[in-house]
């Protein structure tokens, strides 16, 4: 009597090690033919509206839009939104694929408003994103002209320059959405 259960423990072990053994192992790395992106730079198509655009390139190669009138910025479910607007959007790269990275000065009203509808409001915000996603600009009228005499416009890029000193070099892996206070930029709180 006691040969039958060793004989069915015996086949069962055997049965068992032996589905094992017939598994495909497990890959631990798929191979990869484009590198993955900091989950900081979004894929997302960024899309920038206003009444008037004012357009054009520094020096530098940085792209400014100067947005006038109801800005919005909609990147995903991300939401930006003031009265005005400017933002510099410079190219760059990471793990060998190029992206936009854009400053953005929100002017009178700004408010910014996460997918999950957690919302940052002030009177003037600076906000910074990434994206590799396409860059689509509606406005009721566009001109190549420079905005760069006008009092927002030095405001913003005195405040773009203050930013850049206080955060130091370029950070190799961007954040989602940067937002920064300006208290002790502009003077407001």
């Amino acid at each position: 009597m006691r040969t039958i259960p060793i004989l069915v423990w015996a086949a069962v072990g055997f049965g068992w090690a032996g589905a094992v053994s017939a598994q495909a192992p497990v890959p631990l790395a798929d191979a990869v033919e484009e590198p993955l992106l900091p989950s900081g730079i979004s894929d997302q198509a960024v899309e920038l509206f206003g009444s008037l655009a004012y357009l054009w390139t520094e020096e530098d190669g940085t792209e400014v839009v100067h947005l006038v009138g109801e800005f919005e910025l909609h990147v995903g479910q991300r939401r930006l939104r003031a009265g005005e607007a400017v933002l510099w959007m410079s190219p760059r790269t990471c793990e060998g694929r190029s992206y936009n990275y854009f400053e953005l000065f929100l002017w009178r009203d700004a408010r910014i408003v996460e997918p999950a509808g957690t919302a940052t409001t002030g009177p003037v915000l600076f906000a910074t994103l990434s994206s590799f996603g396409k860059v689509t600009i509606s406005a009721d009228r566009k001109t190549r002209e420079s905005s760069g005499e006008t009092p927002i416009y030095a405001e913003a890029a005195r405040v773009r320059r203050q930013i850049a000193a206080r955060l130091g070099p370029k950070a190799e892996a961007p954040s989602p959405v940067t937002v920064l206070d300006l208290g002790d930029v502009t003077g407001e709180r």
